[in-house]
């Protein structure tokens, strides 16, 4: 799987952990999209993530919730 996208569904919730072994990930989504919560330190096993679109997040941090974002130790996503 090379796209994949969690947006416009009733979803909730943290964002699962499971994402960060989908390797071939090339793309992936949370837009409109209700996961709430820290982003998880398994995401930076992408290593062939081009795109990570997380305007739901951005949204939630504008509403004053609480989001965690791993510190990323020199590995560019």
């Amino acid at each position: 799987m090379q796209f994949l996208s969690f947006g416009t569904n009733s979803l909730s919730g943290e964002i699962p952990k499971k994402v960060g072994q989908l390797t071939e990930l090339i793309s992936l989504s949370f837009e409109a999209s209700n996961f709430f919560g820290p982003l998880s330190s398994e995401l930076w096993n992408l290593s062939k993530l081009q795109q990570l679109a997380l305007l739901s997040v951005l949204n939630c941090l504008q509403r004053n919730c609480r989001v965690n974002f791993p510190c990323n130790q020199g590995s560019p996503i």
